[in-house]
């Protein structure tokens, strides 16, 4: 079986999603499963691009045998609607640039972790060109 993670925080992020999610990845890798995850570049708690990953659109990594695709966001942790807000939809909307890597991967099942909730509609969009 082959699952996509798709998450805006991802290690080496910190964060509840960013731990639990190795995690579940780990316990469906010793079930056999293929993991892949879609995820943006690294920048939180400070809202700042992570050092090794600035000035990259899109970047590919593996990481304990998972495929981690990575790719640009606005990055801001500002407590302003407006900054947030983009920031959140800049990743729902960058990481429909996927949709060559999930044709080839044909999963058979999209996971899709959420806050951003806009994300759960990049998921949908994503799942469907598989």
């Amino acid at each position: 079986m082959k699952l996509v993670i798709l998450t805006q925080y991802f290690p080496p992020e910190m964060g509840a999603p960013s731990n639990r999610l190795p995690e579940l990845i780990k316990g469906f890798r010793e079930m056999g499963w293929e993991i892949s995850v879609i995820t943006a570049m690294p920048n939180y708690p400070k809202g700042k691009i992570f050092k090794g990953y600035r000035g990259k659109f899109r970047m590919e990594e593996k990481i304990q045998g998972v495929t981690v695709m990575r790719y640009w966001l606005y990055a801001s942790v500002a407590v302003k609607r407006i900054p947030r807000i983009i920031s959140m939809l800049s990743f729902s909307f960058t990481c429909l640039f996927s949709y060559r890597f999930v044709k080839k991967l044909k999963p058979d099942f999209f996971f899709t972790e959420s806050p951003p909730l806009t994300l759960g509609f990049s998921g949908y969009i994503l799942s469907r060109m598989s």
